[in-house]
């Protein structure tokens, strides 16, 4: 299934799909007072959206995806998909 098909709500034609990247603008690097962040994130609102956002270790990136639950419970079962991600946390 394409990420087009997976956003596309029954009956609608017109797929909207939102794609952001946070990568490199230094998340991680803030201080105010408290430390450096362990952890950002982003309450994501969107039925279909993906940000890119550097892991907290800089060795990785984290991608925060979007869907309707029945969509997502379909790219977890995706086999292809699965081989190249770490599904670890849950938001």
């Amino acid at each position: 299934m394409s990420i087009l098909e997976l956003c596309t709500s029954r009956g609608n034609e017109v797929g909207i799909v939102g794609f952001v990247s946070w990568c490199k603008l230094g998340f991680y690097e803030g201080d105010f007072g408290w430390g450096k962040p362990i952890w950002i994130a982003k309450p994501e609102n969107r039925v279909c959206g993906f940000h890119l956002v550097d892991s907290a270790d800089g060795n990785g990136t984290e991608v925060w995806i979007g869907l309707k639950e029945e969509n997502m419970k379909l790219l977890e079962k995706n086999e292809h998909f699965v081989s190249y991600v770490s599904l670890s946390q849950d938001v």
